[in-house]
């Protein structure tokens, strides 16, 4: 082995009143580089479905800004509009963005076109983890959410889906802000997309890929005054296709009906009433934390209000007991479990 002896170098920028922001990038614990395999997998996008930033919850409220909001990130090299999570595991004045998702899966190029063009000199590894950035807060004109079910029992459920994503990608940079994901159910897959875009004939095409565009028997509401505009395909009393503009506070509720094909025969407009629940057939179980065996956040922390340990949890849920990648979150939701119910694991 040759071993070469390098001086330390500081980051090539660092934050300042313009860029206060200390921006770093990485990986997913279930994705690869680019996604180009592993981003067309609904039960590898379980754990974190979308491209979002990550930041202390200090600093989100220091923007004025709610979990779930959209936020642009802007360095001196360009800027990207993603939603803002908030996170206890970053420090004050970072934020995190994962390298995955691209113009594939987004509006814009994705983070590393925020990074800098700088390298190592010995080991040509690209400075991608140190960026200034700032954020602002987007306040979007339009926000939409479209979905389309593919039924599990159709052969080619999968082919038509990853047709929809390709004729989907090239509108997304038409929005100012956008995400597309397919998401795995107990019934059928889902092609999920969320964006904010005033652009009208992009949201024409966009219906016309969803199964939506109105040839008189879609189900609609419409409300002009309040620029709110829903509309929904069902058939044999399933609901198969939902774009929701404007007003999206039931879209939790219709995607677990479309993910279980749950009969909405009879409902009526009222399928689109602006309620988070409304006899869904199952309730959302929260975000998938073991993506191998599809044990979800709720019911890992059920059972540690109840003082299960690792072992346990392994052994009645089966979670952290293939490829082993959720082990480190299990161990951490252990930890946060209130102590006088919680035994070490």
């Amino acid at each position: 082995a040759r071993f070469v002896r390098t001086d330390y170098a500081a980051p090539a920028e660092t934050p300042d009143a313009d860029y206060p922001l200390r921006l770093t990038t990485g990986r997913l614990r279930d994705q690869w580089h680019s996604m180009t395999r592993t981003g067309i997998v609904p039960r590898l996008l379980a754990h974190s479905p979308e491209p979002e930033v990550s930041l202390h919850p200090d600093d989100m409220a220091a923007h004025g800004l709610a979990d779930g909001d959209l936020a642009r990130i802007v360095s001196r090299r360009g800027s990207l509009v993603l939603k803002a999570r908030a996170s206890a595991e970053m420090r004050r004045g970072d934020a995190f963005i994962p390298m995955h998702w691209g113009s594939r899966q987004m509006s814009g190029a994705g983070v590393n076109a925020l990074t800098l063009p700088v390298f190592d000199a010995y080991s040509k590894q690209p400075e991608l983890k140190h960026a200034a950035a700032r954020m602002e807060r987007c306040d979007a004109s339009l926000r939409s959410v479209l979905m389309r079910a593919f039924a599990n029992n159709d052969a080619d459920a999968d082919g038509r889906l990853l047709q929809c994503m390709r004729e989907i990608t090239p509108l997304l940079q038409c929005c100012e802000y956008a995400a597309l994901a397919p998401v795995e159910g107990a019934a059928a897959m889902l092609l999920t997309l969320e964006l904010a875009t005033t652009d009208d004939a992009a949201t024409g095409q966009l219906d016309a890929i969803f199964g939506l565009a109105d040839d008189g028997t879609l189900m609609r509401y419409e409300d002009a005054a309040m620029n709110v505009e829903k509309r929904a395909r069902i058939v044999d009393g399933r609901l198969v296709a939902l774009r929701l503009s404007g007003e999206t506070a039931g879209a939790a509720r219709l995607k677990q009906l479309m993910l279980s094909a749950g009969d909405v025969a009879g409902l009526g407009l009222q399928l689109l009433a602006p309620l988070a629940e409304l006899g869904a057939p199952q309730a959302d179980r929260g975000r998938m934390v073991c993506s191998c065996v599809g044990v979800p956040e709720l019911d890992i922390r059920a059972a540690t209000r109840r003082g299960a340990s690792l072992a346990e949890l392994q052994a009645a849920l089966k979670c952290g007991t293939q490829c082993g990648s959720c082990v480190p979150e299990l161990r951490r939701m252990l930890d946060e479990a209130p102590r006088t119910e919680a035994r070490a694991a």
